[in-house]
């Protein structure tokens, strides 16, 4: 029972007494030549004492503050709150924001924030990463607690430490999510759903893309990216330096290297794998100018182009391109 209102304790905060039991313990089991067992706990007492030092540099003042971030990896998003009281970080929670990955970060936490505080009263301060329009925000802040709210975007100092420990946290936990979920729908699920996307016969599991950058109008480089079963392969990423073209000319250099791949899978002796599906950099021209070095070798490897400026989706022997939902884990 002892030890049990020790952690109740601790967890709220008031760790003296119980660093002031264990240093009475300690000095009892030195008195009985309990040695191992005075070193056991002078190790508890230490990491207490870490731990609260840890809680000390996040200490802005004894006053109550719900700390709010929100972190993103372009397909969903995780929102973490710290709530403070006291002075002390007393809980932290993580809430999954699906299909929030790409919003606008100001975007994504004004609707946390309202969903977050509908049913429940903000702390005397609120300190949030980001808010499209503060003053509004922090109006309606007030209104729901029927009181004084202060709303805090901190740019530097110790309330912005704790949003970075929020973003960090929030980090970790959207890490965390991904890796339990990757499986079906972040990976495997993205894949059929882009196959259907792009009628093809089967799901690709190696999807190849490819992109040129030139230094100044020279220097041209085709880099090739490799993801396997909807997951990056970085040790197939590979470069091409382009050899036969003169000058910025993109289309010509995706073609040589583009060519100069899949001569690669034609070799008698240790071949490179033919991909399930090509993705390259760019629009109609650019696709035109890959297929060429497909027909050539008398391959059919499927493959499209996408666009930056709107991300569409253009395929052979069609003018109409394809844009997907943004939100989709395709």
């Amino acid at each position: 029972r002892e030890q049990v209102e020790d952690v109740a304790a601790f967890l709220k905060g008031r760790y003296k007494p119980v660093v002031e039991r264990l240093e009475r313990e300690m000095g009892e089991a030195a008195a009985e030549v309990q040695f191992e067992r005075a070193a056991e706990l002078r190790d508890s007492i230490k990491d207490i004492l870490g731990l609260m030092e840890q809680q000390n540099a996040l200490q802005t003042a004894s006053v109550d503050q719900d700390v709010i971030a929100a972190a993103q990896d372009g397909l969903d998003a995780m929102a973490q709150v710290l709530f403070i009281r006291g002075g002390r970080m007393l809980e932290a929670q993580s809430f999954a924001l699906p299909r929030e990955g790409s919003e606008p970060i100001t975007e994504v936490l004004d609707g946390f924030v309202s969903q977050f505080y509908e049913d429940r009263l903000p702390a005397r301060e609120v300190i949030v990463q980001a808010i499209t329009d503060p003053e509004t925000m922090a109006e309606w802040l007030r209104g729901k607690r029927k009181g004084a709210v202060t709303l805090t975007l901190p740019q530097r100092g110790d309330k912005k430490k704790l949003v970075d420990n929020a973003l960090q946290n929030a980090r970790d936990a959207l890490q965390k999510r991904n890796a339990r979920e990757q499986g079906v729908e972040r990976t495997l699920g993205a894949s059929r759903e882009l196959a259907a996307a792009l009628s093809l016969s089967g799901v690709p599991s190696r999807i190849e893309g490819f992109d040129i950058s030139n230094t100044q109008g020279s220097q041209s480089v085709a880099s090739m990216v490799v993801f396997v079963d909807g997951q990056p392969a970085r040790k197939e990423y590979r470069h091409f330096n382009i050899k036969t073209v003169e000058g910025p000319n993109d289309f010509a250099s995706l073609n040589e290297a583009l060519t100069r791949r899949f001569k690669r899978a034609l070799l008698p002796e240790k071949p490179w794998p033919l991909p399930d599906l090509i993705l390259v950099d760019g629009g109609p021209q650019q696709l035109a100018y890959a297929l060429m070095a497909r027909n050539s070798l008398g391959l059919s490897v499927p493959m499209f182009s996408l666009a930056e400026r709107l991300e569409e989706i253009y395929v052979p022997d069609s003018d109409e391109p394809i844009i997907l939902d943004r939100h989709s884990p395709a």
